[in-house]
């Protein structure tokens, strides 16, 4: 038996819209899901650098932290020396060790101060860290004197060095000179 002819019908408007109105919506939402991938990945980027740039933050505010209670430590070590303690090895020792959690470059009258014994040319050093910042013993009756404000500014040099100075910075002047 013969296939029986079929007859094609020609498409419809109606069918004809359909289809190119699927067409255009299939299109679209192709390229609405490509452009939600790119900013997908494109906000992922955006969070990690973010994320980095948080942490590397967090670790130069614990450093900063770290390094204003050392500064603090070796404060409080004069605050508390007697005119004895001033050159006795014990404070010497404290300050070897609280010296070494700081960067090389900073303190130089303090790393001075901590070697002046330690070293041969300890008390050569020590008077040119001194004289560095001007901090001169002229007059004999003031003893220990410049050796603690100088002390004192070679923290507020420190301080300053990082933006953390401070109204009460200003105060560590050296009464002797002012």
């Amino acid at each position: 038996m013969p296939n029986p002819p079929t007859t094609s019908t020609p498409p419809t408007i109606d069918q004809t819209c359909f289809d190119w109105a699927s067409l255009l919506l299939n299109a679209t939402a192709t390229l609405a899901a490509i452009l939600a991938l790119f900013l997908a990945v494109r906000a992922i980027r955006i969070t990690r650098d973010q994320a980095a740039r948080a942490d590397a933050a967090l670790i130069r505010e614990r450093r900063a932290t770290f390094e204003l209670q050392v500064f603090r430590d070796l404060l409080d070590s004069i605050a508390a020396a007697t005119p004895g303690d001033l050159f006795g090895l014990k404070l010497r020792d404290t300050l070897t060790a609280r010296l070494a959690m700081l960067p090389a470059d900073e303190l130089p009258v303090w790393r001075a101060y901590a070697n002046e014994y330690v070293n041969d040319r300890g008390k050569e050093h020590l008077a040119q860290a001194l004289a560095k910042i001007g901090a001169v013993n002229d007059d004999p009756k003031r003893g220990y004197e410049p050796l603690f404000w100088a002390l004192l500014e070679d923290i507020r040099q420190a301080l300053e060095r990082r933006g953390q100075t401070t109204a009460a910075v200003s105060m560590f002047g050296d009464p002797g000179t002012t």
